[in-house]
């Protein structure tokens, strides 16, 4: 008897040697095939592959196997137990099923041969895959409340940036690990030459020249794909990344973090800017101010360009933002309508022009950011709205607290902390400097480069193309900004935006 065997594991630590996984696994396939007399003619080790995707493309072992078993290059499938399998019930029926149509049968170590082809062995198989999908999806629920806790309290979530580890935390027995709840430290070498990069590219260093020097210097990039050098790509990915100038991100989300920031964010937005004249942006099929920015207001649901027109005549088409979208199941009255692509960029537009240009309230501005106080008189009521929010959070995690109930606090505390006077993060003068940047040369920037100054100013624009409004929400350092603004004067000549737009 023919046996190829299958050994899995979720993540690549796992499959080290100090946890012993993929080695266990294949020590009990091998007794078990020496016990019944099987030759093992073909392994397949899976470190780093999740079994929660029913998309053989993003399991290429999986995918072997099948592939080698439409070859008949062996008779039997030894396994560990099902959960190495698969964790999605539906890819687990058509494993069993695709295997044994082309004469293949699989074995559990510990279970008889023909366990999972009688009646009460596919009964068996079909729940262990309907436990393996659940246990998959809770422990999913589980780590996305401890992400969102993390990213609650500043820490960064995901892989370790280049320039930082974390930090090491001491057990009782005297050893020592690496702390997930901490924020992330520099390492100094790195951070050395992160900091140089960025002085360097204002300098006019090119990108290729500081991956050759980085290289040279032995340092290597925290690639998951196995990238052992840098090269000009990832040298001008880390100078874009603004978790260096003290920010992290989360699901479109944005917030000072708790780490220590490389860089200052005014060389950060200096550097952006050298990149911006030094090099194109993302090429795009619509490359428009507000491609891959805007949503419907109503579902949340991407907005796309569409063109009419006949392609012949360049100068007649026109592009349209609607939502296009056909498999989306979220009911949207306004799936059906669209709005002119020049109108809906030219609202944004005059918004970002009317926050640059005046010069009497920039002066405004500038003399109250001169007189405000040394000390903070609502810091008490700010640390405790904060604290507040973070336990309201950690009891989610903990279950004790409803989802529903948790995000009826957490906005009624995020609509407080905004409505309180404060100095912003960066400063109010460097935040208002960016502004009259963009706002600045905005009309002689390209679409492609537009598009970029909407992201740095505003966080999410939401259209509603049926009524023709727009619904413009700024980063956090410049939200007072545009709550004074109103205040002071109109931000755009159309009235009906005044309201809408927050």
């Amino acid at each position: 008897m023919r046996v190829a065997l299958l050994a899995r594991v979720s993540t690549e630590e796992q499959a080290t040697e100090a946890h012993h996984s993929l080695g266990a696994q294949l020590r009990a396939m091998k007794d078990r095939a020496t016990r019944e007399g099987w030759s093992v003619v073909r392994t397949f080790e899976a470190p780093g592959e999740s079994a929660s995707t029913r998309d053989l493309n993003r399991r290429p072992v999986l995918k072997g196997l099948v592939e080698a078993a439409r070859r008949h290059e062996f008779d039997l499938v030894l396994f560990h137990e099902s959960s190495r399998l698969a964790r999605d019930e539906e890819l687990s029926q058509w494993l069993i099923n695709e295997l044994q149509a082309n004469g293949v049968r699989l074995v559990e170590a510990d279970k008889e041969v023909d366990y999972f082809y009688s009646p009460d062995g596919r009964v068996h198989y079909g729940i262990q895959g309907v436990l393996n999908a659940w246990q998959s999806r809770k422990h999913g629920e589980q780590v996305a409340k401890v992400r969102r806790e993390q990213f609650e309290l500043g820490l960064h979530v995901g892989d370790v940036p280049f320039g930082y580890e974390r930090p090491l935390k001491p057990l009782p027995d005297g050893s020592v690990v690496r702390d997930t709840s901490a924020p992330l430290v520099p390492v100094r070498a790195e951070a050395t030459a992160i900091h140089q990069a960025f002085e360097d590219r204002i300098a006019g260093v090119g990108l290729t020249e500081t991956a050759e020097r980085w290289n040279a210097m032995g340092l290597r990039p925290h690639s998951k794909r196995g990238n052992l050098v840098f090269t000009a790509s990832s040298i001008q990915t880390i100078l874009q990344n603004e978790f260096y100038a003290g920010y992290i991100h989360r699901r479109g989300e944005r917030r000072r973090g708790a780490h220590e920031p490389i860089v200052s964010e005014e060389l950060w937005l200096r550097v952006q800017e050298r990149i911006g004249r030094g090099y194109a942006a993302p090429r795009s099929r619509s490359p428009r101010a507000l491609s891959g920015i805007a949503v419907c207001a109503e579902c949340q649901g991407p907005l796309w360009l569409t063109t009419s027109g006949n392609p012949r005549y360049p100068h007649l088409r026109r592009a349209y933002y609607r939502e296009t979208s056909k498999i989306r199941q979220r009911p949207c009255s306004k799936r059906r309508t669209s709005w002119r692509a020049e109108a809906a960029e030219e609202e944004v537009a005059s918004v970002i022009r009317a926050m640059a240009f005046d010069r009497e309230w920039c002066a405004r501005i500038d003399r109250e950011a001169r007189r405000l106080p040394q000390g903070d008189a609502y810091a008490a009521e700010r640390t405790e709205l904060v604290g507040s929010r973070r336990r309201a959070t950690r009891a989610y995690v903990a279950g004790d607290l409803e989802e529903a109930e948790w995000n009826r606090i957490k906005t009624a505390i995020d609509a407080r902390l905004a409505a309180i006077p404060a100095p912003l993060p960066g400063g109010v003068l460097f935040g208002l400097e960016r502004l009259i940047e963009v706002g600045r040369v905005w009309d002689g920037m390209a679409q492609e480069e537009q598009r970029e100054g909407v992201r740095l100013v505003f966080e999410r624009v939401e259209l509603d193309t049926a009524n023709k409004l727009i619904w413009l929400k700024p980063w956090p350092e410049f939200d007072s900004l545009f709550r004074h603004r109103r205040e002071f004067v109109s931000l755009v000549p159309s009235e009906r935006l005044e309201l809408p737009t927050f």
